[in-house]
């Protein structure tokens, strides 16, 4: 397991998400490996970011959201990513999980050439 968790700032580091970051991430985890990216972010949604790149590395993908308690902690975004979907769906710890729609057909993948914070500023 590869977990990255580098995103909750306001400063992002777009360089983490891009499709070479992703290429370098794989060639480090085994063929049933995971990537866990902890992307729990006030001012932006990189649910889109992590979608594109699962979709063009052929990639499972999986969201885990946990609400908090509201007291302590905050809610918590992490995305999971396999080249095995077993792995990624037979997780008992992350029952319950959105393995949310296709990415915008219009949302670009994130390259070490382009990125787009404006695309995934929340509203």
């Amino acid at each position: 397991m590869l977990v990255i968790d580098a995103f909750s700032g306001d400063a992002i580091p777009v360089h983490l998400l891009t499709e070479e970051a992703f290429q370098i991430y794989l060639k480090q985890i085994r063929g049933d490996g995971i990537i866990a990216v902890h992307i729990t972010n006030t001012y932006f949604n990189l649910r889109p970011v992590l979608q594109k790149a699962a979709e063009h590395l052929k990639l499972h993908y999986v969201l885990h959201h946990t609400d908090g308690d509201r007291d302590v902690t905050r809610y918590s975004d992490w995305v999971l990513l396999s080249g095995d979907p077993t792995i990624v769906n037979s997780l008992p710890a992350f029952s319950g999980n959105n393995k949310g729609g296709p990415p915008n057909s219009g949302f670009a993948l994130w390259t070490d050439d382009y990125s787009n914070l404006f695309s995934v500023i929340r509203r």
